[in-house]
Order: structure tokens, then C-alpha cells, then sequence
């Protein structure tokens, strides 16, 4: 209680005389117990009888040892107590030199004999550690640890941490803030498992003395009788009875904060030197001339594209976005203008737009973005120009969804999603074995639609009710646990799947088509964003082109984006499904003249 909960020793005593007490006062209750027990079993009920089993009883508890004659009735007894029958190892005091304050040593020879001898410590720091190639799981895949002779021989070898740190009993302000600060060396056995190196019971003392000893006398004669130790353990080793034979260890490595290391290696401690910082070597002019960061390289990982992702170094931190931007048009040599999001951390790593590179974390992942120059069409025009425009990023593929086939006789349900597939599944084998049909939630509903949506529209941009109730045929043919309780068992599949393709048009798409208008109008418009909404209005755009047959000049206030170079192979792959510019080059190249 008073190394653990910090109880003085005055409430400790106390405490243990109230159990005395307690156990006493106990007594007539036990005595009228056992009389009762005895005349239950028709026992002899003899008093003398009763009184001897009571005393025997109650003598039996530890209590008793609380007692002022007992072994632990008083403080003085109880320490005898411990180190006679506790495996305790008792601190020794050490003189650094004369007429200064004397240390506490722990030696640690006899501690690791004494925590070694314990079966459950001993295990622990003989379990075999994993150990996987090209992979740092612990200390023993270190490069130090695997060229250290006493470790690299295969032999079980102590390996002990050892942690320094000085800390204040009293009051850490004031003009007494130094006189009673003290300096601490701890050490663990690091041979056990990770998971319990941290608890206190695994931490030991080793040194304790005034940080003013340090400062006067230097760690070397401090730490005398600990390295003394440690020198005893590397040539001869501790002798351990579990194993018949003595074990032998050393220094693992030695932790402590940055003004106990500072003091340690001899450094000045103190962040107002010139040099600082023991890592960079930075002085104070450096910092105050530019920022050490900037002499970094900086490691990112680049998205060019889907199935180019990069990781590329830079010597020097940039200033701006811009100057990012024109060291990866060097780097990529790309001649697009591009702008550049990235990863955020505060977002659980979503893309951001790149706005200041202070934004930016310590390796960041970043994504471009390219932009294409549109050439401005003027509301007069009433042709199209035969001139196509000169634009800064090489045209890709085109991927657009194509209607190059008919509708099939049969509709062939798509394959949706990894999850909404497994789920379909599970469904299916349930209506198999006893005819159960799957709860289909809104999310799982609205997944199926839109995947039959897309397939839909590669055949027909606007198909009719019959065309839908074909697709909702086949959907509960293919997928049973879908079937619906009605007559037919998909007529409500068939308003669905008619409603979300009447839902691509209308309100909706008259939306999209003005955010398209707006987004034209800028300086640069969202390439990406142009190409998304353009596909998701084909059909408005189709059916305004089909029934009203509007002029040249209102396409032009309508579509502005459909008068761009990229828009033009995009649309011409819509409506024929096939991409303009590799057509018109195999033509032209087997073409002959005259």
C-alpha cells in the first residue's frame, strides 16, 4: 500500500489493526456457527469441543498475523517479513566522492538472477521472436543487433534497456526548483514480448542520485557501479538455476528524452545554443537564414493516370503550387496544363484541391488533374468550323458507352458489385431450399438499378415500358430471391428500372445541363467535370436534337461544351460508337487518290 497507492505508513498500521480487530470480534459469530454445524449433524456439542474448533479456525486466518506479537504487527516487522521471505534485492548506497550526497544502486546482477529464477519471466524471454524478410518487427531484425557478437551467436542472450531521466520531488517552480531534482536509470529485461515491457512490474530502478552529483561529478564516476555490472554480465554472465548454467548479456540500446540524451552524450542542454539540435546540425544562423526543411528531399507518390502512379524525390521543398506543378512537367515531361489535388489526413486521406504546398503532409500523395483549352465558339456561328483546335493534352482512348448492338432477344442480366453479388447469391440458395425471397433495402435496390441503368442505355438511350419489362423479366429469372409477391412477381421491378431511366432525364438532367453551362463559362473549365455531365445529359441533348431540331447558335447557348475538339470525338463515340479519330485516320491512311 505504500509503494503502490502512496498510503503512509501511519494509515498502514492503522489499517492493519482494524483487521485484527475485526477478526477478533468475529469470533462469537464463528463459535455459534460451528456450534450449529456439529448440532445439525448430531455431533458431540461439547463446549470444549466447539471453543477448540473456533480458535483452530480463526487462528488459521492471516489476520492473526496482524496482531501486535505477530510477524507483521508493527512497520519494522513487516520489512523483516518481506526481505526474509520475498526474493528482494536490497539498494546499496555508493559515495561518489567525498563530502558529496551519496547514490542508491540496485545492483542488477542479483535482480536477474531473481527475476530469471521466476518460471513465467524466464519463458517469456526465451520465446522465440518471427522473423519475415525485408519486414522490421522488432529490435532483433536491426542491423546493430545482428552484428553484435554476443547476440549474433543464436544463444539465448539478455538483452537489457536502459532508460534515463531526471525528474522533481517537490515543488518544480521557485527559487528551491533545482535543489531537490533527481536523476533515474531504469533497465528491462527487452528479451520479452513487447506487450509487457511497458508495465511497471517489468521496469526496474537501477540508479537513483541527485542531478546536482551529475552535474558536478559527470556520469562516468555516477555510473561507475553500474557499468561495473554490466562489464561482469558481458564477460561472465548471470547464473540462471533454471537452466544449470549462466547466461550472458548487455546493452541493448539506451532511451531517453531530448534533454537527458543531450546530457548523456555531454551535450549542451539548452535549445538556445548555437547548434541545437544534435540530428541536422542546425545553428541558429541557419534557421534564421532559411528553413531546414528546404535542404529535405521530399518523397511523394504521384497519380499521373489509373495505371501510372509514381514516386518521385524533389531536393527542394517548393514555394508555391506552381512551381510544384512546373518541377513535374519537367520531371513527367508533359506538355498539358494540369492542376494537382492531394491526400488529406484530416479527411481520412480524400482529395483535396492543391491550394498552398504548407497543405501538404510529410509524404504526400498527389493526383493530377489535366486540364484542356477550349477554344471560344461565338453565339453567331451557324456552322461548324472545319479548323480543329490546338489543345495541350494528348487526346486518350476514348471509353464511352456504346450503342454499336440492338437490343438483344434476351435480356443478359450484368454483374453488379462484389457485395450486391454475394448477397444475390445468398438469396438465391435460400428461395432454392425453401422458397424465402430476399429484403431488398434501399441501398441494394438503388445498386441494382443503376448497374441495369448503364447497361440499358449501351442499347437504347430511350427505351420503352416493354423494354423494361423485358429487363425486370429476366432479372427475377436470373435472380429468384428478387421475385416479387404479385401476380406477375416483377411488374414493381418494371416501374422501377422505367422510373430510373425517365430519372436520367427531365428536372435532373436539365440540372446537369446548367451546371455545364456554368462550369463553361469559366477561365478553365473541369475537363473531368465536362466529360461526366456531358455523358449523363447524351440523352436530353439527343432528344432536343431529334424533336426540335434547334439552330446551330441555340445548340451553341445550350451546349457550349459540345463545340469543343475533345467533345466532338466524345459525342461522335456517343451517338455511333465508335471513336472519330482512329476512324478517320485508317480511312484516310488506305484512302487513294483521284
Amino acid at each position: 500500500m505504500q509503494a503502490v497507492l502512496h498510503i503512509p505508513e501511519s494509515a498502514v498500521q492503522e489499517v492493519m489493526q482494524q483487521l485484527f480487530q475485526i477478526n477478533k470480534l468475529s469470533k462469537p459469530i464463528l463459535q455459534n456457527r460451528v456450534r450449529a454445524i456439529l448440532k445439525k449433524h448430531h455431533a458431540d456439542n461439547d463446549e470444549l469441543v466447539v471453543k477448540e474448533i473456533t480458535n483452530a479456525v480463526s487462528e488459521s486466518s492471516m489476520t492473526t498475523l496482524l496482531s501486535q506479537d505477530g510477524p507483521l504487527g508493527t512497520a519494522k516487522k513487516r520489512a523483516a517479513y518481506v526481505r526474509r521471505e520475498f526474493p528482494m534485492v536490497n539498494p546499496i548506497q555508493y559515495v561518489v566522492e567525498k563530502g558529496r550526497k551519496a547514490l542508491a544502486y540496485v545492483p542488477i546482477i542479483p535482480m536477474l538472477q531473481k527475476l530469471l529464477n521466476n518460471p513465467n519471466v524466464l519463458n517469456k524471454a526465451m520465446a522465440g521472436k518471427v522473423h519475415v524478410p525485408q519486414e522490421y518487427r522488432s529490435y532483433a531484425d536491426g542491423q546493430y543487433f545482428t552484428e553484435n557478437s554476443l547476440f549474433a551467436k543464436g544463444e539465448f542472450t539478455i538483452a537489457l534497456s536502459l532508460y534515463i531521466d531526471d525528474f522533481e520531488i517537490a515543488n518544480p517552480f521557485g527559487t528551491s526548483k533545482l535543489k531537490h531534482k533527481m536523476c533515474a536509470v531504469y533497465w528491462l529485461i527487452a528479451n520479452i514480448p513487447a506487450k509487457y515491457r511497458s508495465t511497471i512490474n517489468s521496469i526496474q530502478l537501477a540508479l537513483l542520485c541527485n542531478t546536482s552529483t551529475v552535474k558536478e561529478c559527470g556520469y562516468a564516476k555516477v555510473l561507475q557501479p553500474l557499468i561495473y555490472d554490466l562489464m561482469l554480465l558481458e564477460q561472465n554472465g548471470v547464473y540462471v538455476e533454471q537452466l544449470g548454467g549462466s547466461v550472458k548479456g548487455t546493452v541493448l540500446h539506451v532511451a531517453a528524452d531530448n534533454l537527458g540524451a543531450h546530457s548523456l552524450a555531454e551535450f549542451l542542454e539548452s535549445f538556445t545554443v548555437n547548434k541545437f539540435c544534435r540530428f541536422c546540425m542546425a545553428s541558429s544562423g541557419d534557421i534564421q537564414q532559411q528553413q531546414m526543411a528546404e535542404l529535405q528531399t521530399i518523397t511523394m507518390r504521384v497519380i499521373v493516370s489509373e495505371g501510372d502512379i509514381r514516386k518521385m524525390k524533389m531536393t527542394t521543398k517548393p514555394d508555391t503550387v506552381e512551381d510544384l506543378i512546373r518541377w513535374l512537367k519537367d520531371a513527367l515531361q508533359a506538355n498539358y496544363n494540369f492542376v494537382l489535388q492531394y491526400q488529406d489526413p484530416k479527411f481520412n486521406n480524400e482529395l483535396c484541391n492543391l491550394t498552398d504546398v504548407s497543405e501538404l503532409p510529410g509524404k504526400p500523395t498527389i493526383k493530377i488533374i489535366p486540364l484542356i483549352d477550349l477554344v471560344p465558339v461565338t453565339e453567331q456561328s451557324e456552322s461548324c468550323s472545319d479548323t480543329i483546335s490546338q489543345v495541350d493534352t494528348e487526346i486518350l482512348p476514348i471509353v464511352s458507352p456504346n450503342r454499336s448492338s440492338q437490343w438483344p432477344e434476351k435480356f443478359e442480366i450484368p454483374k453488379c458489385s462484389v457485395d450486391v453479388e454475394y448477397r444475390l447469391r445468398q438469396g438465391n440458395l435460400l428461395n432454392l431450399k425453401d422458397g424465402s425471397y430476399l429484403k431488398v433495402t434501399k441501398e441494394l435496390k438503388h445498386d441494382i438499378l443503376q448497374t441495369l441503368a448503364e447497361t440499358i442505355y449501351t442499347f437504347k438511350a430511350y427505351p420503352q415500358k416493354e423494354d423494361c419489362a423485358a429487363v425486370a423479366k429476366s432479372l427475377v429469372q436470373t435472380h429468384p430471391c428478387l421475385k416479387e409477391k404479385r401476380s406477375s412477381g416483377w411488374e414493381g421491378w418494371k416501374n422501377s428500372i422505367y422510373f430510373k431511366i425517365e430519372g436520367m432525364g427531365g428536372h435532373n438532367l436539365e440540372g446537369a445541363r446548367q451546371v455545364l453551362v456554368q462550369e463553361m463559362m469559366k477561365t478553365k473549365p473541369n475537363s473531368m467535370l465536362v466529360k461526366k455531365e456531358m455523358d449523363a445529359t447524351f440523352a436530353l441533348r439527343r432528344q432536343e436534337v431529334v424533336n426540335d431540331k434547334p439552330a446551330i447558335n441555340q445548340m451553341v447557348q445550350r451546349w457550349p461544351a459540345l463545340f469543343t475538339e475533345s467533345e466532338v470525338y466524345y459525342e461522335f463515340s456517343r451517338v455511333v460508337g465508335k471513336n472519330l479519330r482512329e476512324n478517320w485516320f485508317t480511312r484516310l491512311l488506305f484512302s487513294k487518290p483521284g
